[in-house]
């Protein structure tokens, strides 16, 4: 076997492979021989098939098969025993497979390309800034608050007579048929009334009245329509006028800022007061907003490392890589315009590596598990619950580890935290007060 190694532009080299018939004739003709013990060919039973018949069968393929698995493994050893630093996997170039047809064991030219990892120096010094923000916590933030938690634990109450937002339940009839109900537990929201006119012949109607409307106007989606008499979109009418005798009337009524409401947000008394209250909001939203003011630091923390560090790179192998390890096909266009993140992405990741490697970062596993506590807590926030027990966060923690999708995401979050954290404190970092919507505006500006 036959193996050069030529530079054919700035860390871009090929690799080209040549192979002879002795090189893979051996396992050739093993793989033949066990073939041969499983092999269903007509006529004969299962290992007593000539040899020379098996051969003339399937020698092509095998030849073919073993001789990707040879180079694909020797391409690997060489890069190893050469100590080459590749960028990404080599990428098959040339070959002559097709050879195969001509002539039954030829000599395989089979040439990959490589990319060559450049050498990073990352230069950061205390004159290097960046800014912290600080995010105010308004008034207007910690009203949408309250009104977040009077909404969420609010409830349906009975109401006397209907009003604008009241959901109003009863029996719908057909106004050319009015014996037999089409619905007798037909469900309208007075809001999503579309027609005004109609929507007034509810307000101020009570219990056992009756409205009979063009239903067309009412409810000009079809869905909504077809859900309160009972049919089927396809169903509907051209015209229809219905009668509606009203049976239940139900308000929202949100929820009283008392104890009870606090015990349902935190548990039994942990909040007693209208004041611990506000401070619990403004601390949730203080807490939520630190968050977006790292989220915002990270990515400056980003933009600082890629300003600062110039790295050459074969952009040529590159943009072959990314056609190359898509799952869809790209055109040359949508490569050009997704080129320049896709070369930040490999940037950012040879700046990372490069600074793990200086500084002997590890990701260890109590690393993972905080990481597994946090997506835990964040998971059981979304739906209101905020006390979570610590003891029942440790519990799932280890459950989440074991999805690897998951784990993975984890050890990059973690790994990504310590080498920003390094970063943080080669530079100079400087805090910022700002206005939750200014803030808002410079997210907008980066995207």
């Amino acid at each position: 076997m036959e193996i050069q190694r030529n530079e054919i532009g700035n860390l871009h080299e090929v690799i080209s492979i040549t192979l002879e018939k002795n090189d893979y004739i051996e396992q050739v003709e093993k793989s033949l021989r066990k073939l041969r013990q499983k092999v269903q060919i007509k006529g004969f039973r299962p290992g007593m098939a000539p040899m020379s018949l098996v051969s003339k069968l399937y020698k092509k393929s095998v030849i073919l098969d073993e001789v990707e698995k040879l180079i694909q493994q020797r391409i690997l050893d060489y890069i190893k025993e050469q100590n080459i630093d590749t960028l990404g996997t080599p990428i098959l170039s040339e070959n002559n497979f097709n050879a195969i047809d001509i002539e039954e064991e030829p000599t395989f030219k089979i040439t990959f390309e490589l990319g060559l990892r450049p050498k990073v120096d990352i230069k950061l010094t205390k004159k290097d800034k960046v800014t912290v923000y600080k995010i105010e916590v308004d008034e207007d933030s910690i009203n949408k608050y309250l009104d977040y938690y009077k909404r969420t634990y609010g409830q349906d109450v009975d109401a006397e007579e209907v009003g604008e937002n009241s959901i109003v339940k009863g029996e719908v009839y057909d106004e050319k048929n009015p014996e037999e109900p089409l619905n007798t537990e037909g469900v309208i929201l007075i809001s999503v009334i579309q027609d005004k006119k109609i929507k007034k012949q509810f307000i101020g109607k009570k219990i056992e009245d009756m409205v009979v409307f063009d239903a067309i106007k009412a409810f000009p989606n079809k869905k909504d329509l077809a859900l309160l008499i009972n049919k089927k979109e396809e169903e509907l009418p051209e015209t229809l006028t219905l009668r509606y005798v009203i049976k239940s009337i139900k308000d929202f009524k949100e929820a009283e800022l008392n104890q009870e409401l606090w015990n349902k947000i935190y548990g039994e008394n942990v909040v007693t007061s209208y004041d611990e209250f506000i401070e619990k909001i403004k601390q949730e939203i203080k807490e939520y907003r630190d968050q977006e003011s790292q989220y915002k630091l990270r990515l400056d923390l980003k933009k600082k490392l890629l300003s600062k560090v110039q790295v050459e790179l074969p952009e040529a192998f590159l943009k072959r890589q990314l056609k190359e390890n898509s799952k869809k096909e790209l055109s040359d266009e949508v490569i050009e315009s997704e080129f320049p993140m896709y070369l930040d992405a490999i940037k950012e990741q040879l700046i990372y590596s490069a600074i793990q490697k200086e500084h002997n970062i590890q990701v260890s596993e109590d690393d993972m598990l905080d990481g597994a506590r946090e997506i835990v807590k964040n998971q059981f926030k979304q739906y209101g619950i905020y006390n979570l027990p610590e003891n029942y966060v440790s519990d799932l923690a280890p459950k989440v580890l074991k999805n690897e999708k998951e784990a993975n995401r984890i050890f990059e979050m973690k790994l990504e935290d310590k080498i920003l954290e390094v970063v943080k404190n080669l530079i100079t970092l400087e805090e910022k007060e700002i206005a939750y919507e200014d803030f808002i505006k410079k997210l907008k500006e980066e995207k």
